[in-house]
């Protein structure tokens, strides 16, 4: 009876641990995570949109919202997608290496009509992870040069925009971008964090 007992609880962590190994590709963590993160889109709506783009067409689907929502890009750990309703929302995910962990790093823009971005990182299982140990992000002053500070203080930063990319290697890039300059704040995943490694 015990022997019998063991034998299906390793059959049972096997499978999960075969569960979690093929949960490694974004399209399938995209699918799964919860609808509080993503509340216009539900599990079946990100399915169709993932196959639909799968099958290399460029349809969009209705949301909640009252817009259209497409994924304008899909590989094994990047996607992105674009959602039209009362403004224009861009979400952008990466999957990233962290040791022997699995971290999302999910930047979602809103445009009504300035940009804005919000990064946030999170586990596979769609926990928030806590973003300060995986990014020193940025302060609006460092978007000011000298030369274009005011005498009172330094120009108002009105927005910052992130753009996440992630190359066929798989090298992760944040930069951010705002309305004060021209100056661009680059980072690049270096296997525990992203690592600021110039300006624009």
């Amino acid at each position: 009876m015990i022997k019998y007992v063991r034998t299906i609880l390793f059959v049972l962590l096997t499978a999960l641990g075969l569960q979690d190994a093929g949960a490694r590709v974004i399209k399938d963590l995209f699918i799964a995570m919860p609808d509080s993160l993503m509340p216009m889109l539900d599990n079946n709506a990100r399915k169709d949109l993932v196959d639909i783009c799968l099958s290399g067409m460029t349809t969009a689907l209705p949301n909640e919202w009252d817009g259209m929502s497409v994924v304008q890009k899909l590989t094994d750990n990047f996607l992105q997608l674009r959602e039209d309703s009362e403004g224009i929302v861009t979400t952008r995910m990466a999957l990233l290496t962290h040791g022997k962990d699995t971290v999302v790093c999910m930047v979602r823009t809103l445009r009504t009509p300035q940009p804005a971005s919000e990064v946030q990182f999170f586990n596979s299982r769609w926990q928030e992870l806590n973003a300060d140990k995986l990014i020193q992000m940025p302060l609006p002053t460092e978007f000011v040069r000298d030369d274009e500070k005011l005498t009172e203080g330094v120009l108002p930063v009105e927005f910052v925009e992130a753009d996440l990319q992630m190359t066929e290697r798989g090298d992760a890039t944040l930069t951010f971008t705002t309305n004060t300059s021209a100056n661009a704040i680059v980072f690049q995943w270096k296997g525990k964090k992203f690592v600021r490694v110039k300006n624009k």
